[in-house]
C-alpha cells in the first residue's frame, strides 16, 4: 500500500493592469506553496490586507472623486474590488497530485 502524496496548496495573486494600448490584461504570479490549507488561506489574506492598504493609500493620494474600495472574502480566496471592477484575485489552488482513477491499485497488484 502506498501513502498518499503531501497535500501542498498554492497562492496565486491575479491581477489586472493596463497595457501600452490602455487594454486590460491580466498578470499571474505564485505566491508561495504551502502544506495546509489554512496556512495559504492566512497567506492570501495578509497580501491581500497588504494590497488593500497599497491600493487605498494610493487613492486617496490621486486627486478625485473617492473610489470604494473592498476586500472580499470568497470561496477560492480574497477578492480586491475598486468600485465595481476586481483589479486583484487572491486564490488558493490545490497543488497535490492526484492519481488516476485505479491507478493505485493496479501499482500494488
Amino acid at each position: 500500500m502506498r501513502n498518499s502524496p503531501a497535500e501542498k496548496f498554492s497562492v496565486l495573486r491575479f491581477t489586472l493592469k493596463a497595457d501600452a494600448a490602455g487594454q486590460p490584461t491580466q498578470k499571474v504570479d505564485d505566491h508561495g506553496v504551502f502544506v495546509s490549507v489554512e496556512s495559504a488561506f492566512m497567506a492570501a489574506r495578509l497580501q491581500a490586507l497588504q494590497a488593500w492598504r497599497a491600493i487605498s493609500d494610493q487613492r486617496r493620494a490621486a486627486p478625485g472623486p473617492p473610489s470604494k474600495i473592498e476586500l472580499i472574502d470568497t470561496e477560492w480566496g480574497y477578492d480586491l474590488r475598486v468600485d465595481y471592477l476586481v483589479v486583484t484575485r487572491f486564490w488558493v489552488r490545490d497543488r497535490t497530485r492526484l492519481d488516476p482513477v485505479g491507478a493505485s491499485a493496479e501499482s500494488e497488484t
